[in-house]
Protein backbone atom coordinates (compact mmCIF):
# COMPACT_ATOMS: atom_id res chain seq x y z
CA UNK A 1 0.00 0.00 0.00
CA UNK A 2 0.99 3.41 -0.86
CA UNK A 3 1.76 6.26 1.49
CA UNK A 4 2.25 9.67 0.27
CA UNK A 5 3.39 12.89 2.27
CA UNK A 6 3.52 16.47 0.54
CA UNK A 7 4.04 19.95 2.07
CA UNK A 8 4.53 23.36 0.68
CA UNK A 9 7.67 25.20 1.69
CA UNK A 10 6.46 28.68 2.85
CA UNK A 11 8.97 31.60 1.78
CA UNK A 12 11.22 31.06 5.79
CA UNK A 13 10.64 27.58 5.97
CA UNK A 14 13.26 24.94 5.51
CA UNK A 15 11.62 22.12 3.16
CA UNK A 16 14.05 18.90 4.28
CA UNK A 17 12.90 19.70 7.48
CA UNK A 18 9.36 19.74 6.72
CA UNK A 19 9.80 16.77 4.81
CA UNK A 20 11.17 14.87 7.25
CA UNK A 21 8.62 15.88 9.91
CA UNK A 22 5.91 15.16 7.71
CA UNK A 23 7.74 11.15 7.07
CA UNK A 24 8.82 10.46 9.95
CA UNK A 25 5.50 8.52 10.69
CA UNK A 26 6.51 6.19 7.96
CA UNK A 27 9.62 4.77 9.57
CA UNK A 28 8.33 4.87 12.80
CA UNK A 29 4.81 3.16 12.54
CA UNK A 30 5.91 1.77 9.37
CA UNK A 31 2.34 0.25 7.99
CA UNK A 32 1.59 -1.59 11.26
CA UNK A 33 4.74 -3.15 11.21
CA UNK A 34 8.35 -3.10 13.31
CA UNK A 35 10.52 -1.80 10.34
CA UNK A 36 9.11 -1.17 6.48
CA UNK A 37 9.22 -4.33 4.61
CA UNK A 38 10.71 -4.70 1.13
CA UNK A 39 10.07 -3.31 -1.79
CA UNK A 40 10.15 -0.27 -0.83
CA UNK A 41 10.15 3.17 -2.78
CA UNK A 42 10.68 6.29 -2.14
CA UNK A 43 9.99 9.47 -4.78
CA UNK A 44 10.75 12.75 -3.88
CA UNK A 45 10.26 15.93 -6.17
CA UNK A 46 9.98 19.58 -5.54
CA UNK A 47 8.24 21.98 -7.58
CA UNK A 48 8.82 25.64 -7.99
CA UNK A 49 5.58 27.91 -8.78
CA UNK A 50 6.34 28.78 -12.56
CA UNK A 51 2.79 29.31 -13.83
CA UNK A 52 0.80 29.08 -10.73
CA UNK A 53 1.15 29.77 -6.87
CA UNK A 54 2.47 26.37 -5.15
CA UNK A 55 -0.03 24.68 -3.13
CA UNK A 56 -1.00 21.08 -1.49
CA UNK A 57 -3.30 19.99 -4.19
CA UNK A 58 -0.36 21.04 -7.02
CA UNK A 59 2.26 19.31 -5.56
CA UNK A 60 3.52 15.83 -6.54
CA UNK A 61 3.21 12.67 -6.80
CA UNK A 62 -0.51 12.84 -8.35
CA UNK A 63 -2.96 10.44 -8.27
CA UNK A 64 -6.44 10.96 -8.91
CA UNK A 65 -8.25 8.19 -7.13
CA UNK A 66 -7.23 7.13 -3.84
CA UNK A 67 -6.10 3.36 -2.58
CA UNK A 68 -8.49 0.60 -3.09
CA UNK A 69 -8.85 -2.72 -3.07
CA UNK A 70 -10.24 -3.95 -6.48
CA UNK A 71 -10.60 -7.58 -8.50
CA UNK A 72 -7.60 -8.03 -10.46
CA UNK A 73 -7.01 -10.78 -13.01
CA UNK A 74 -3.65 -12.54 -13.95
CA UNK A 75 -2.67 -15.55 -16.13
CA UNK A 76 -1.64 -18.47 -14.07
CA UNK A 77 0.88 -21.11 -15.85
CA UNK A 78 0.67 -23.96 -13.57
CA UNK A 79 -3.52 -23.89 -13.96
CA UNK A 80 -3.34 -22.79 -17.81
CA UNK A 81 -6.47 -20.42 -16.31
CA UNK A 82 -6.62 -16.84 -15.47
CA UNK A 83 -7.02 -16.44 -12.00
CA UNK A 84 -8.19 -13.21 -9.77
CA UNK A 85 -7.78 -11.69 -6.25
CA UNK A 86 -8.25 -9.04 -4.35
CA UNK A 87 -5.38 -6.39 -4.29
CA UNK A 88 -4.72 -2.82 -3.62
CA UNK A 89 -4.67 -0.81 -6.99
CA UNK A 90 -3.65 2.47 -6.83
CA UNK A 91 -1.15 4.60 -9.64
CA UNK A 92 1.08 7.84 -8.64
CA UNK A 93 2.82 9.84 -11.14
CA UNK A 94 5.83 12.94 -11.28
CA UNK A 95 5.11 14.83 -14.37
CA UNK A 96 7.57 17.85 -15.15
CA UNK A 97 5.85 19.05 -18.49
CA UNK A 98 2.88 20.55 -19.66
CA UNK A 99 0.10 19.03 -21.09
CA UNK A 100 -1.89 21.39 -22.59
CA UNK A 101 -4.60 18.72 -24.87
CA UNK A 102 -5.37 14.86 -25.45
CA UNK A 103 -6.89 13.32 -28.03
CA UNK A 104 -9.30 10.49 -27.24
CA UNK A 105 -11.66 8.49 -29.86
CA UNK A 106 -10.51 11.16 -32.56
CA UNK A 107 -11.50 14.37 -30.20
CA UNK A 108 -8.77 16.49 -29.01
CA UNK A 109 -9.74 18.12 -25.38
CA UNK A 110 -7.97 20.96 -24.00
CA UNK A 111 -6.80 20.31 -20.55
CA UNK A 112 -9.97 22.12 -19.19
CA UNK A 113 -11.74 19.46 -21.23
CA UNK A 114 -9.92 16.76 -20.50
CA UNK A 115 -10.79 17.53 -17.02
CA UNK A 116 -14.20 17.42 -16.81
CA UNK A 117 -14.20 13.96 -19.34
CA UNK A 118 -11.49 12.34 -16.68
CA UNK A 119 -13.92 13.24 -13.77
CA UNK A 120 -17.00 11.64 -15.54
CA UNK A 121 -15.05 8.47 -16.97
CA UNK A 122 -13.29 7.79 -13.85
CA UNK A 123 -16.64 8.90 -11.43
CA UNK A 124 -14.26 11.31 -8.98
CA UNK A 125 -13.96 14.91 -9.63
CA UNK A 126 -10.05 16.14 -10.20
CA UNK A 127 -8.24 16.71 -7.27
CA UNK A 128 -6.38 19.66 -8.56
CA UNK A 129 -6.95 22.06 -11.56
CA UNK A 130 -2.99 21.62 -12.09
CA UNK A 131 -2.62 19.83 -15.50
CA UNK A 132 -0.25 16.68 -13.67
CA UNK A 133 -3.75 15.52 -11.67
CA UNK A 134 -5.36 15.34 -15.45
CA UNK A 135 -2.10 13.23 -16.23
CA UNK A 136 -2.60 10.94 -13.27
CA UNK A 137 -6.10 10.38 -14.44
CA UNK A 138 -4.97 9.39 -17.99
CA UNK A 139 -2.55 7.24 -16.63
CA UNK A 140 -5.76 5.33 -14.90
CA UNK A 141 -7.72 5.33 -17.94
CA UNK A 142 -5.14 4.18 -20.12
CA UNK A 143 -3.65 1.56 -17.35
CA UNK A 144 -6.47 -1.51 -17.50
CA UNK A 145 -4.17 -4.67 -17.48
CA UNK A 146 -5.83 -7.38 -15.50
CA UNK A 147 -8.68 -5.00 -14.37
CA UNK A 148 -11.67 -5.83 -16.41
CA UNK A 149 -13.89 -3.12 -15.45
CA UNK A 150 -10.98 -0.76 -16.71
CA UNK A 151 -10.86 -2.14 -19.63
CA UNK A 152 -14.18 -1.60 -21.05
CA UNK A 153 -14.30 1.55 -19.78
CA UNK A 154 -11.17 2.76 -21.83
CA UNK A 155 -12.98 0.35 -24.54
CA UNK A 156 -15.83 2.91 -23.86
CA UNK A 157 -13.86 5.89 -23.88
CA UNK A 158 -12.21 5.27 -27.41
CA UNK A 159 -14.97 3.40 -29.04
CA UNK A 160 -18.28 4.17 -27.72
CA UNK A 161 -18.01 7.73 -27.41
CA UNK A 162 -16.46 8.57 -30.76
CA UNK A 163 -19.64 8.78 -31.68
CA UNK A 164 -20.07 11.64 -29.01
CA UNK A 165 -18.22 14.78 -30.18
CA UNK A 166 -16.95 16.73 -27.56
CA UNK A 167 -17.74 14.56 -24.21
CA UNK A 168 -16.76 16.95 -21.80
CA UNK A 169 -19.91 19.19 -23.29
CA UNK A 170 -22.32 16.79 -23.49
CA UNK A 171 -24.32 16.98 -19.57
CA UNK A 172 -23.62 14.34 -17.74
CA UNK A 173 -27.20 12.13 -18.28
CA UNK A 174 -26.42 12.03 -21.68
CA UNK A 175 -22.83 10.66 -21.96
CA UNK A 176 -24.04 7.70 -19.78
CA UNK A 177 -27.92 7.03 -22.34
CA UNK A 178 -28.21 4.21 -24.05
CA UNK A 179 -29.15 5.36 -27.91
Amino acid sequence: AGRRARVVNGKRTDLPSLLLRRARGFFRDGWGEPLLQPPTLYQGHTRFATSSISSLDGTHPHQWTPAAMQRVWCFDARSGTYMSEQANVEAFITHNGDLDFFTIHGQTYAVGELRTLLGRLLHRAAPSTVDSACLAGLLELLRTRGHWLASVRCGYAYGGLRLAGNAAQLPEEQLWSRR
